[in-house]
């Protein structure tokens, strides 16, 4: 995720988030594993307009259970206490801004079904149910099929059709 002010934050194959100044540079650590939780690899990080906080995917392997979206801060030291999980889910979420007002809207993934959460900036809390926007939409791994932009409009591809596994010996 690239913000206003240049500061990249991107995921890793192992590990927590990595920040690095798109003018070049060195990377340094913005989020770190928490083992209490089993956390495996945080992912997917979305800026929220105010360019210091970020949504993230938090993918625990061993104890699913522990997956979600939760909120980063630029701000704060790697290894500090985050906020409690905003999302239980096993899939990247994307923060899309409102119209003039200091709520946006957190679109996730869940069960194949995508939703849209409004999400108050100023207290960096959800708020409401959540409303289901598409079903059925893919995903793979950590990722939902799906991409959100700044003007109302968004795209999500629906899963794969279902494959059938089938043996052959070598004459077929």
């Amino acid at each position: 995720s690239w913000n206003a002010d240049d500061v990249i934050v991107v995921g890793q194959p192992t590990g927590g988030l990595l920040r690095c100044p798109a003018a070049g540079g060195a990377a340094s650590e913005v989020t770190r594993l928490d083992a209490t939780k089993s956390e495996s690899v945080h992912l997917l990080p979305s800026f929220l307009p105010d360019r210091r906080h970020f949504l993230y995917l938090s993918v625990s392997r061993t104890a699913p259970e522990n997956s979600g979206v939760y909120l980063g801060s630029l701000d704060e030291e790697p290894g500090a206490r985050r906020p409690d999980r905003l999302l239980a889910t096993g899939f990247g979420a994307a923060y899309v801004r409102g119209k003039g007002a200091s709520t946006g809207h957190v679109v996730f993934l869940q069960d194949q079904t995508l939703f849209a959460q409004e999400f108050d900036e100023r207290s960096l809390q959800l708020r409401g149910q959540p409303v289901s926007l598409a079903h059925p939409v893919g995903s793979f791994l950590d990722g939902g099929f799906f991409a959100v932009s700044q003007n109302d409009v968004i795209a999500f591809r629906a899963p794969d059709k279902e494959f059938r596994l089938t043996w052959f010996d070598r004459r077929g």
